[in-house]
């Protein structure tokens, strides 16, 4: 079995979606040590979403000009 993961972005302005491919998992027979996301898979994968999605939301706030979220230590300020 072969698994593709993937983000798709929609800017919800008209623009076509973007698909991004974050992840391809490739599995055997089912067994306990097969099923799921082994750590560094996941580890993998969230990177790769927070890449994009970091790349996404950076590209979308300099075309629209909206000013950077302030971050403290413990909280989010928007």
């Amino acid at each position: 079995m072969k698994l593709t993961v993937q983000l798709v972005i929609d800017h919800q302005d008209g623009t076509a979606l973007e698909t991004h491919e974050v992840g391809t998992l490739k599995r055997a027979a089912l067994t306990p040590a097969t099923a799921g996301l082994h750590l560094a898979e996941a580890h993998e994968v969230l990177a790769a979403i927070q890449q994009r999605t970091v790349a996404a939301q950076a590209a979308h706030a300099r075309e629209s000009e909206v000013p950077p979220v302030a971050w403290t230590p413990g909280h989010w300020d928007m």
